[in-house]
């Protein structure tokens, strides 16, 4: 250690004591700025990782509300009621639905998330989590309004968003809302037969099931939100593929049903007479008649 060099001015044994060497100074000096340097670095990088989080949740919730918005509103058009009604129905209650909904109107893949990419995993989970509380509140309300609703369609937009971030989608795989589980070919016979899709439907309710019934089964895990989307896909493929029964396709099976009943109030057929099977014959086409569209009935 290196002698302490007194000044001149440090006459008495007090003042030997209390001196410090010029490295022992310097020591100290160092400590004290690299402590600080720490300290402040530790603060800036802090502040600056909240500061981060805010900006992108703020930035998140306009991006999130604008996209509700336009889906409300293309929700609200009369020419959509029966295309969405049955999703819109069960997307209330069923989170897979509102999620199915979402990226029916209105694909998450094109919007940028480059935004949320800087704020790091870490905070991107706990922004996750918040949007997924606020999407569970809203849902379990008692009094659920169409504000709630819109509160639910922001946090599921916004957790789709901050999912797309962070490369961590909801299904195992990557699973999408697009059919990517099934093949063009097993669509279309699912399509054109209601027994198969529902035997596909029963197959993924099935090993939901099994699923369920394991010791380690978690609600959040890969493999049950899987089946979640292949289930939610399947039953929008179902219900969407249902054919519209328009006024006049309601008249004619009216009419069918008339006719049958005036066919089945004959209670000898063989035996009728030419009068008889002259007036059922009337009455047959008066009914036919008034199912017919006005411009052919007259």
């Amino acid at each position: 250690m290196t002698k302490v060099n007194l000044t001149k001015t440090a006459a008495t044994e007090g003042d030997v004591e209390n001196a410090v060497t010029d490295e022992q100074q310097e020591v100290v000096e160092t400590q004290t700025s690299l402590l600080g340097s720490l300290i402040s670095t530790g603060d800036r990088n802090q502040a600056s990782t909240k500061g981060n989080q805010k900006a992108a949740t703020a930035d998140l919730t306009v991006l999130a509300t604008s996209l509700a918005t336009d889906i409300l509103a293309d929700l609200d058009k009369a020419e959509n009621t029966e295309k969405y009604q049955p999703l819109f129905d069960k997307s209330i209650k069923d989170n897979d639905s509102l999620d199915l909904l979402i990226e029916t109107i209105s694909p998450l893949a094109t919007v940028d998330v480059e935004f949320l990419v800087a704020v790091g995993e870490e905070e991107l989970d706990k922004m996750l989590r918040s949007q997924q509380s606020k999407r569970s509140r809203s849902k379990n309300k008692d009094d659920f309004k169409l504000e709630d609703y819109k509160t639910m369609l922001v946090a599921a937009i916004a957790e789709g968003l901050i999912r797309k971030a962070m490369g961590k989608p909801k299904g195992a795989g990557g699973a999408t809302f697009d059919g990517s589980d099934f093949t063009e070919k097993q669509i279309e016979e699912f399509k054109a037969d209601e027994e198969k899709l529902a035997k596909a439907i029963r197959n993924v309710q099935s090993k939901k099931s099994i699923a369920k019934s394991k010791r380690d089964h978690d609600e959040e895990g890969e493999l049950w939100q899987h089946l979640l989307r292949q289930e939610a896909f399947l039953k929008n493929l179902r219900d969407n593929n249902k054919p519209v029964v328009t006024p006049e396709i309601e008249l004619a099976l009216n009419a069918k049903e008339e006719a049958e009943k005036l066919l089945a109030s004959v209670e000898d057929p063989d035996n009728m007479s030419i009068d008889d099977a002259k007036a059922l014959f009337e009455k047959l086409k008066n009914t036919l008649a008034a199912s017919a569209p006005q411009d052919e009935a007259e």
